[in-house]
C-alpha cells in the first residue's frame, strides 16, 4: 500500500482502536442520547482524537462526526468534500461486552466516497481503500493485501444484519432464497459486512432497516475501491450529504453487473 494519505488514515484508526481497548477492557457509564442508542466516554474519546488528527492531515476540510458538530444542511450543502467519521460503529456491542465494533473514517468528494478506513480493534484487522484508484487493502496479522470484490457465484454468500432484521428484510431474503436455493446466509457486525464482499467473501447485503451517512461512509470507499457498489432500492448510485443524514434501504454488491443489479432492484421492490 503505497497511498500516502490511506496509511495515515490507518494510523489513526490504529491509534484510535488502541485508545477504545483501554475503556473497553475497564469499566465505563453508559448513557443515553436523545434518540435512546447508546453513548459512552469511548465514543467521545474517540471522536476528539479523531477530529483532531484530520485537522492536522487536512485543516481545511469540515468533518462530520456521529458524535460532533450537527452541522446545518445549509452549510452542508456548500461543501464539496468532507471527513465523514463513526468513532465507534457498533456501540451497543461495544456496550455489551461483545466486541464487534469498528472505527470508520471516510472522505467524501461531490457526494461519493473517495478515501475509507475500517478498523475492527479486537480481530486488529483494517479494511482502506481509495475509490478513485480503484484499490483497495486489508492488514491483518502483520501482513497487508490487495483486496477485489468477485462476480456474482450461482451459490450466492449473503450477508444480514444480527440485531436489525426487520420483516421487509425477512421477506426479501426469502424471495432471494426461492431464487438460489443453496444460498448461504452469512453473519457479520458494523461495517465488516461491506468489507467481507470487498474481500470477495460475500455477494450482497441488504439493508431495509434505517442507517446514518456515518455508517456507510468508510465501509462503501472500501467496497467501491474493490469493485463493488452501494445501490438505493430505486437502482441509484448511493450519494452522501443528503438534507437528512437517515438513509433509506439499500443493496451492497460486489459484481455491479447490470442485469443483476435490476435484478435484486425488482426483487427488493415486490
Amino acid at each position: 500500500m503505497d497511498d500516502k494519505l490511506l496509511k495515515e488514515l490507518d494510523r489513526i484508526g490504529r491509534t484510535t482502536g488502541a485508545k477504545i481497548l483501554k475503556i473497553y477492557e475497564g469499566s465505563f457509564e453508559v448513557k443515553k442520547k436523545a434518540d435512546g442508542s447508546p453513548i459512552t466516554i469511548a465514543d467521545k474519546l474517540a471522536d476528539e482524537y479523531i477530529t483532531e488528527e484530520l485537522l492536522k492531515l487536512e485543516g481545511n476540510i469540515p468533518i462530520l462526526t456521529e458524535e460532533g458538530k450537527a452541522w446545518d444542511f445549509k452549510q452542508r450543502s456548500k461543501w464539496s468534500e468532507f471527513w465523514l467519521v463513526d468513532p465507534i460503529d457498533g456501540t451497543r456491542s461495544f456496550t455489551t461486552g461483545k466486541g464487534q465494533f469498528t472505527v470508520n473514517i471516510a472522505l467524501i468528494k461531490d457526494r461519493r466516497p473517495v478515501l475509507g478506513m475500517v478498523y475492527a480493534p479486537l480481530r486488529d484487522i483494517s479494511y482502506v481503500g481509495n475509490a478513485e484508484k480503484g484499490m483497495a487493502w486489508k492488514s491483518a496479522g502483520g501482513d497487508t493485501v490487495q483486496i477485489s470484490t468477485r462476480d456474482r457465484q450461482s451459490d450466492l454468500a449473503v450477508l444480514a444484519s444480527k440485531n436489525h432484521r426487520t420483516p421487509r428484510d425477512d421477506s426479501f431474503l426469502e424471495r432471494l432464497k426461492m431464487q438460489f436455493p443453496t444460498m448461504e446466509l452469512l453473519s457479520e457486525s458494523s461495517s465488516l459486512k461491506f468489507c467481507a464482499i470487498a474481500e470477495g467473501k460475500a455477494d450482497l447485503y441488504s439493508r431495509f432497516e434505517h442507517t446514518y451517512e456515518w455508517d456507510l461512509g468508510a465501509a462503501h470507499a472500501v467496497l467501491l475501491a474493490a469493485g463493488g457498489e452501494i445501490f438505493n432500492t430505486d437502482g441509484s448510485l448511493f450519494r452522501f450529504n443528503k438534507q437528512n443524514l437517515l438513509n433509506d434501504a439499500f443493496l451492497g454488491v460486489g459484481d455491479t453487473n447490470k442485469e443483476w443489479v435490476e435484478f435484486l432492484v425488482e426483487l427488493a421492490n415486490r
